[in-house]
């Protein structure tokens, strides 16, 4: 069958949010006297834990209570001045004009909330290139779990085999390859370490490879 749909998460792969979450709060942790190693942070990314998941962490860490919705404030201001100047991660425009060039209708499945997904997009000039937005508050489970991916298909109305997904994580990619939909990894620097085994291709940037080889080899090695 043919590729009718690309479906994109949104943090790391589109905009470049996790390092600069990640940033704010290891420097919390580092004003306490503890540390927050990027491998203790990185299984959670693309899934479900938020900033207080890690503040309450450093709450056991330093073995000390802490004003968690304070320290929480401190956290989103910095790490928002960061994002909000930051543009589209290399090669993601060029990648949704292809798309839209072979008249492929696109959409974003994301594990965070729908205003901020759609806030920045508008931001970043490209939400008229998105058909649909599946985010947290549209399933039940999200990313490892496969329902944004299969809420994607359906409302794209297109079967499995005829959608390519692009994530930075491994949550995502599970969450890809459960849902039965060629999975390309684009890591980051938050998530290049990270178990990638179930992901069809892994690219290093996500225009590596112009969008209409990427659509043959899937052909070739997924159908």
């Amino acid at each position: 069958m043919t590729v009718k749909t690309l479906i994109f998460d949104f943090d790391g792969l589109i905009l470049e949010t996790e390092y600069p979450i990640y940033k704010a709060i290891r420097d919390v942790y580092q004003q306490y006297g503890s540390d927050l190693p990027l491998d203790e942070y990185t299984y959670c990314v693309g899934g479900s834990e938020d900033n207080y998941h890690f503040l309450h962490l450093l709450e056991k860490k330093i073995n000390r209570k802490l004003d968690i919705n304070t320290i929480n404030q401190r956290v989103h201001s910095a790490m928002m001045v960061e994002i909000n100047l930051s543009q589209a991660l290399p090669g993601v425009e060029s990648v949704l004009q292809q798309a839209k060039d072979m008249k492929l209708q696109c959409l974003v499945a994301s594990s965070s909330d729908f205003n901020w997904v759609n806030t920045h997009l508008l931001r970043l000039g490209l939400r008229d290139y998105f058909t649909d937005l599946c985010t947290a508050e549209d399933v039940q489970h999200v990313k490892p779990e496969p329902d944004l991916y299969l809420l994607a298909l359906k409302k794209a109305n297109v079967q499995a085999n005829q959608a390519i997904v692009f994530e930075d994580s491994s949550n995502g990619i599970v969450a890809a390859s459960r849902a039965g939909i060629f999975g390309v990894a684009v890591p980051n620097r938050i998530t290049e370490n990270l178990d990638f085994s179930k992901a069809n291709l892994i690219l290093k940037q996500i225009d590596e490879i112009p969008l209409i080889e990427l659509i043959e080899k899937v052909k070739l090695d997924f159908h």
